[in-house]
């Protein structure tokens, strides 16, 4: 059961039953039982997103309508798609789009990215910031500052960015500068 594999004190759920049926019966399930876990669900059938959106899925994935989206665009926009692949593969540099979470204690809360070394030490980018209100800014500007809950989505290296989320997490003398 999902008590017996401790539900309770998860952090999240991937609900890849084999049908939508499966999955949504999953998700209330979960849900039911632990209202803070997230729940990642697939659904073969696009009908079916919004009813497990409203059975508590944070996420939801329609794998068949994402590749053929996927494979549309690398006809139509070659290089954009060989750019995501590049930034979401192990492929090519040691690159990647991650979210860094801004600590209340953070040295960040109300600075600017400006003042921030993200770029100017890290060289990672910000390219969007979600606030704690569910809100996305897309390609905030320097002046943007940062608040508690923040949530930093980047682009860098990957040691950058395991480095950048250290600085997130707590007080750093070095985010003075």
């Amino acid at each position: 059961t999902l008590r017996d594999v401790g539900i309770d004190r998860a952090l999240g759920v991937i609900a890849a039953l084999a049908t939508d049926a499966d999955n949504l019966f999953l998700t209330l399930s979960v849900k039911s039982m632990n209202p803070k876990v997230m729940v990642s669900a697939r659904v073969s059938e696009e009908e079916n997103e919004s009813k497990l959106r409203r059975a508590g899925a944070d996420s939801v994935i329609a794998p068949y309508a994402a590749t053929g989206t996927r494979l549309a665009q690398s006809l139509l926009r070659p290089h954009v798609t060989q750019f995501l692949n590049f930034t979401t593969t192990s492929v090519g540099l040691d690159i990647g789009i991650e979210q860094v979470q801004v600590a209340a204690g953070s040295d960040f809360v109300s600075k600017s990215l400006q003042q921030l070394p993200i770029r100017r030490e890290l060289g990672v980018i910000v390219l969007a910031i979600r606030r704690a209100d569910g809100t996305m800014q897309f390609n905030p500007p320097a002046s943007a500052a940062i608040a508690a809950g923040d949530c930093l989505i980047v682009m860098g290296e990957h040691g950058s960015l395991r480095q950048l989320e250290r600085m997130a997490e707590t007080k750093h003398e070095s985010a003075h500068r």
